[in-house]
């Protein structure tokens, strides 16, 4: 779809309500524009987000004899994607165990785990995509499809990298991101802004793992 252009002359400071509308015109983009406010380097607003360790707890099942749908965390293939050789650095030091003892539950949840977890989260454009950077080490790329929620035959509008194989779109003013993993669960993910300071990221996890789909908030202000 081609967004239409608007003038508007003003005078003064354009106010970041305005500036909100303006990025929400078109429920698809097609380009990242360099006032998107989406970009920027955001910091997670720990007592307005969800406790993980609350939300999941005594929501796994027992451990499943092993399977292609319960290995251990793997980085998996990441064909055609900026930052493969960081991503596999970032699941090896994930597989080595090197974070805290209070984290390896929430290890479980496999390729979630950096999307629930992350302290900060940094996002850029490069041409017409977000590049995505979790805890300043594992960059992930992000192709919005200007067509919407569309599967094509030959999957190009998807984006395969270790977290898994990612459709993203807009829908009004959200940035939608659903992905399927390496394990066969789905994750839903949808990018706010509830102001321009502030950024509302939401995920839900539908994974053999655990009891039923769990939603997670995480609201992120910016740096």
């Amino acid at each position: 779809m081609i967004l239409s252009t608007t003038i508007i002359f003003l005078r003064g400071r354009t106010a970041p309500s305005l500036l909100l509308a303006l990025v929400c015109l078109s429920p698809y983009h097609s380009a990242i524009a360099s006032d998107d406010l989406l970009l920027g380097d955001w910091v997670l607003d720990k007592p307005s987000s969800d406790n993980l360790k609350k939300k999941l707890k005594g929501q796994f099942r027992r451990r499943l004899p092993m399977s292609k749908f319960n290995r251990p965390i793997s980085g998996g293939r990441t064909r055609g994607t900026a930052g493969d050789e960081s991503q596999s650095a970032y699941w090896r030091t994930v597989k080595e165990g090197k974070e805290r003892k209070a984290a390896k539950n929430l290890k479980r949840v496999g390729t979630a785990y950096p999307l629930i977890s992350a302290k900060t989260l940094s996002i850029s454009a490069k041409e017409k995509n977000y590049l995505f950077l979790y805890d300043q080490l594992l960059p992930r790329e992000i192709k919005p499809n200007p067509s919407g929620r569309i599967y094509s035959a030959k999957g190009e509008e998807l984006v395969e990298d270790s977290i898994g194989h990612t459709l993203a779109y807009w829908k009004e003013n959200s940035l939608i991101l659903e992905t399927t993993n390496m394990m066969g669960g789905t994750y839903l993910e949808v990018l706010k802004l509830q102001a321009p300071e502030e950024l509302l990221y939401t995920i839900t996890l539908n994974l053999r793992l655990l009891l039923e789909p769990i939603t997670i908030e995480r609201v992120f202000n910016r740096r």
